[in-house]
């Protein structure tokens, strides 16, 4: 019976002297009486904290309240445990809080969560992986905050001086870090990686291996997935569905109207500058929109290029190596092939088309079912209803009636108003 005694002792000294790194302390009684964890002598815990037998509470550890400290849970450095609410009590469950953590009131810390640093857990948060092993779960590290409702799941990384507040929802295997926020109804999700002074708010969905850098801010309803890219001050909002290599950057503001498979900025897509994309806009392929451009509505695609001031309209396309710049506008019809439309050139009402190596530019304009292609040129005050076509010019103040066209190398200028095909010559009047 005695050596009984002695070896039962001797057990109980060898598992107090592996705990803390062997740190003085004892094991705790809980409320209910049953065995409690060890507790290092230099810690304070309230004397109404639960904690199982297999945790560990070390170092200059304060523990408040009414806290539950379960499974194989060790709390060390100088972290601080609030419990401060009767019933929604705080949970810290096969995780690991250390350096100066604060847990705030009613947070829950489970499976294989990580609190390190100065890392701030408010009220509410859940930080939870998917494992009881130690180590395995989220990790909320340096002066990150996670704060209100947020939750932080599986294994995403919370570090730097990033915020996660509200609602918001950080899951996956996505990163927040430096001084990036995401806050209200946001879900950062899959590789995903929010870093920078950027921002993702609203109902936003940023997903696979998407990243949100610099100071952008993602808002809204807006969906950022793929492996694209919004960075600079570019915003991206309302339902707005950037994916694929596509990069959002600049000071561009994407505020894309309807949802759908057909709207959106995807593929090896650029968005730059000063540009304005809303509405139910679409912008693919390897095309490039920068400067001041305004896309409404309108699609841009292939490998086309829109710049300067250029609009387009909710009818109007580009595509193709087409080129719009400077002031034109693409109200109706489309810019296709090797086309440019430049100066203050305008296509309208109806469904006109330039291609081709075309070019239409000055304050010409197209409409109609106008057709423009092959190497001609639209300039000056042209106005185009009918066809345009190989090397034909029109300029001036010249009309080309829908019953008319211009081919060949014909030129028509001055006030002439073509009714009929014009194949060459010099036609002024």
């Amino acid at each position: 019976m005695k050596y009984i005694l002695i070896t039962f002792l001797s057990l109980l000294t060898a598992q107090a002297f592996a705990q803390c790194n062997g740190a003085s302390g004892a094991f705790r009684t809980n409320p209910d009486s049953s065995p409690g964890g060890f507790v290092a002598s230099t810690a304070t815990v309230s004397p109404n904290v639960f904690t199982d037998s297999t945790t560990e509470i070390c170092d200059q550890v304060i523990v408040n309240g009414v806290a539950k400290i379960l499974g194989t849970s060790k709390i060390s450095g100088n972290a601080q445990i609030y419990s401060n609410h009767p019933t929604d009590v705080t949970e810290i469950e096969n995780s690991t809080v250390e350096g100066y953590a604060v847990i705030a009131t009613s947070a829950k810390i489970k499976n294989g969560a990580e609190i390190k640093g100065n890392a701030s857990i408010g009220r509410y948060a859940q930080i939870i992986g998917d494992s009881t092993v130690l180590g395995s779960g989220p990790l909320v590290t340096d002066n990150a905050q996670v704060l209100s409702l947020a939750q932080i799941k599986n294994k995403a990384r919370i570090y730097g001086g990033a915020i996660v507040k509200d609602n918001a929802i950080v899951e996956n295997d996505a990163f927040v870090y430096d001084k990036a926020t995401v806050f209200q109804n946001a879900r950062v999700s899959n590789n995903a990686k929010i870093y920078g002074r950027s921002q993702v708010s609203g109902y936003a969905n940023v997903k696979g291996n998407a990243k949100v850098y610099g100071q952008a801010q993602v808002y809204d309803s807006a969906v950022v997935t793929g492996s694209s890219k919004v960075y600079g001050f570019s915003q991206v909002g309302w339902n707005s569905y950037v994916a694929g290599y596509a990069e959002i950057s600049g000071h561009a503001n994407i505020r894309l109207s309807v949802f759908s498979s057909d709207v959106g900025i995807v593929g090896y897509a650029k968005v730059y500058d000063q540009t304005n994309i809303y509405q139910a806009a679409y912008i693919g392929d390897n095309a490039v929109v920068n400067g001041n451009s305004t896309i409404s509505g309108g699609r841009v695609y292939g490998n086309a290029t829109l710049s300067n001031f250029a609009f387009v309209g909710v009818s109007g396309s580009v595509f193709g190596n087409a080129i719009v710049k400077e002031l034109a506008r693409i109200e109706a019809g489309s810019v296709s092939e090797d086309a440019q439309v430049y100066g203050q050139a305008k296509l309208t009402a109806g469904t006109p088309s330039v291609s081709g190596a075309a070019q239409v530019f000055g304050n010409s304009i197209v409409q109609g079912t106008a057709m423009v292609y092959g190497n001609s040129q639209v300039y000056g005050l042209a106005l185009i209803k009918g066809q345009v076509s190989q090397g034909g010019q029109v300029y001036g103040n010249a009309t080309v009636e829908a019953t008319g066209g211009v081919g060949g190398d014909a030129r028509v200028h001055g006030t002439a108003v073509v009714t009929t095909f014009v194949g060459n010559g010099d036609i002024s009047q």
